[in-house]
């Protein structure tokens, strides 16, 4: 059993196919065949079934190899091979038809070397198919890869291995106000900002090939590149890591801000606020403490140590570990106290008798 062979000819005449046929099976292949000799018979061929190849004639009465290469290719069947066999074929026209797309072409009262044209052929579509099928893929991840960075939320800044910024997503332009034609100029690894503010070394430490978290750090963009953005500034946290080739050279960094202004700000705004109550607390002329439920002292001002004759807050505190017992002159009222407290959310003018130091 020869090697299974799907072959189209485009053939006028029926012993000239059977010619060609048999010239198949003594090369070894078990062909499978339909003969067609117009634009119309081909078109029904080439859409009843899968073909592995294609021989053509040169002339016929109703249509030529130039009008099946073109309909060959005009729908779509760009790697099947298309060979010439011709009883009379010019050597200009020869040639004009491979500049078209055919694969090679005999004569007809040479097909010596007809099996071998055809192996090489087979053997040459299933490297394009397979060339194709691969362009096909890296195209396909390339665009994944593409959205997948356009798209994400967090900013992602892409760069050269000298340091030339190479691509950028829409969160980086959000996050810092520019696009990147705006800054041709600019170079990561000459910032002097982010030396002055310590980063430098976790991005060089990203250039050199070790994936690295960047600290929290409040950058400013006017500061590094004059007037091109409106943002004063942004906190961000980030991590850069290298990009290898299949070799293990570095193509690319790639830096990944995240944004923490908000949560920054937020932290600052509560320190300014917890020192702000701190100053009052510490200040106020009034006693102010806070207890738990069962009487020990959490926290008190000086004012409240001064009050029950203490040196200090950490003296009062150090010295009563239950003010129920230790402070109250009638321990019953602090029961009292909690009750209201408990039944009303407050406690005014609340009247009570306690124990001083002295």
């Amino acid at each position: 059993m020869g090697a299974p062979l799907r072959v189209l000819l485009v053939e006028d005449s029926e012993d000239d196919a059977l010619l060609l046929v048999r010239m198949l099976r003594r090369g070894g292949f078990d062909p499978t065949w339909d003969r067609v000799d117009t634009a119309a018979a081909m078109e029904a061929a080439l859409d009843g079934r899968s073909w592995d190849l294609v021989i053509s004639d040169h002339g016929m009465p109703a249509f030529n190899s130039s009008a099946a290469l073109e309909l060959l290719r005009g729908k779509g069947f760009v790697d099947l091979p298309f060979i010439i066999v011709s009883g009379q074929i010019g050597e200009d026209a020869a040639v004009a038809a491979m500049k078209a797309g055919a694969h090679d072409y005999l004569m007809k009262e040479n097909l010596a070397r007809l099996n071998s044209a055809i192996e090489r052929e087979l053997r040459e579509a299933d490297v394009r198919r397979e060339r194709r099928r691969a362009e096909v893929a890296l195209r396909a991840s390339e665009t994944r890869f593409r959205l997948m960075v356009e798209q994400s939320p967090l900013s992602i800044q892409i760069f050269s291995p000298d340091g030339r910024t190479l691509q950028v997503n829409r969160a980086w332009e959000e996050l810092w106000g520019v696009t990147l034609d705006k800054i041709p100029e600019y170079n990561v690894l000459q910032d002097p900002q982010l030396v002055q503010k310590g980063i430098m070394p976790y991005i060089e430490r990203g250039f050199a090939g070790k994936a690295t978290a960047v600290p929290a750090v409040r950058y400013e963009p006017d500061a590094s590149i004059p007037s091109v953005s409106d943002v004063a500034h942004r906190w961000v946290q980030a991590f850069i890591y290298p990009v290898r080739d299949a070799d293990g050279a570095i193509q690319e960094v790639v830096l990944v801000h995240e944004d923490i202004t908000d949560q920054r700000e937020a932290e600052e705004e509560r320190k300014r606020a917890e020192e702000k109550y701190r100053s009052i607390f510490e200040n106020a002329v009034e006693g102010i403490f806070q207890t738990t439920v069962d009487g020990r002292f959490l926290t008190a001002n000086p004012a409240m140590a001064r009050i029950f004759g203490y040196g200090s807050p950490e003296e009062l505190l150090g010295a009563i570990s239950n003010i129920r017992d230790q402070l109250y002159v009638e321990p019953g009222r602090r029961e009292e106290f909690y009750q209201l407290a408990l039944r009303d959310g407050f406690v005014s003018g609340f009247e009570v008798q306690m124990h001083r130091k002295d």
